[in-house]
């Protein structure tokens, strides 16, 4: 579907300043893995602005920011051509929810865009431990890619590949209200929740609270 959401998914997000920043404590990923959230910018900057990941100017990085167009870009270190912007013009922008995932199985990955395919690629490093910490909001060890202005919520971390159809369930769940546990697909693959429905760092509840 292609609807936009108004409210929080998941009823309250966590809010975003441009310097505010969550630390995950995640420091390590190998081979296989899933990162799926809901984003809401409330502008976007020329320098980008940081979703998820790690950086530390050498290596074994990976990180994904919304540039100032609205399409998601890509990177993990050892990727083929270096960054990779995914989707259309305008996918990413103020006032709406879009969701955004990025699935990895040994070294080839697919990015999502509310559930449909946006764009694949791959890297010859399957280890990702640079020795910083993955973060949401902020980009760690520098500041060449601005910090996320709006919301966030849901941000699930799995340690497999999940399939198109486990994406699509991801961002169809919204339709429901239904929020499912972390480890939805059941085994133990998932990593971290940030759920944001207590204690969220909300500074503007009249636009991002639902």
């Amino acid at each position: 579907g292609t609807e936009a959401y108004n409210v929080a998914p998941y009823g309250v997000a966590a809010v975003f300043n441009g310097s505010s920043r969550i630390e995950t404590g995640i420091t390590s990923f190998t081979n296989n893995l899933t990162i799926s959230l809901w984003l809401k910018p409330l502008s976007l900057d020329s320098n980008g602005n940081w979703i998820f990941g790690n950086w530390n100017s050498t290596a074994q990085d990976f990180y994904f920011y919304v540039n100032s167009s609205g399409q998601a870009v890509i990177n993990f270190d050892g990727q083929s051509g270096g960054e990779l912007t995914v989707g259309s013009v305008g996918d990413f922008s103020a006032s709406n929810w879009t969701h955004f995932a990025v699935s990895m199985s040994s070294g080839s990955y697919v990015a999502y865009i509310n559930g449909n395919s946006v764009g694949t690629s791959s890297t010859t490093n399957t280890t990702f431990n640079n020795g910083q910490d993955f973060e949401i909001g902020n980009m760690p060890k520098s500041s060449s890619v601005s910090g996320w202005n709006g919301a966030i919520d849901q941000v699930r971390v799995f340690s497999t590949a999940l399939s198109a159809s486990q994406i699509t369930q991801l961002y169809e769940e919204v339709y429901c209200n239904t929020i499912s546990t972390l480890d939805v697909f059941g085994g133990s693959t998932g990593v971290a929740l940030y759920q944001f429905e207590n204690n969220a760092n909300s500074t503007d509840s009249s636009t991002y609270n639902g």
